[in-house]
């Protein structure tokens, strides 16, 4: 193999690892997205279901979230 074409494999090979980080990198960061937006979507639901008064109980009961959760989310909202 000559080293003209060593160094072709190996820019060819650095350019695959960099495309699989960064394919890698959007996949973990649209992953990390869409878990921060589920819990955001959770907080704002269980807002919602204060403000329309219903119980600790009833609001773990839909969102699966614990009474101390759901005390936090409650000290900031202004009802």
């Amino acid at each position: 193999i000559s080293e003209a074409e060593a160094l072709r494999l190996d820019d060819k090979f650095r350019r695959s690892l960099r495309e699989e980080g960064l394919e890698e990198g959007i996949e973990k960061g649209t992953i990390i997205g869409i878990e921060e937006g589920k819990k955001q979507n959770t907080i704002d639901m269980i807002k919602s279901m204060l403000k329309k008064s219903m119980s600790y109980s009833d609001i773990n009961d839909i969102t699966g979230s614990s009474i101390e959760e759901i005390k936090e989310i409650e000290k900031s909202i202004k009802l």
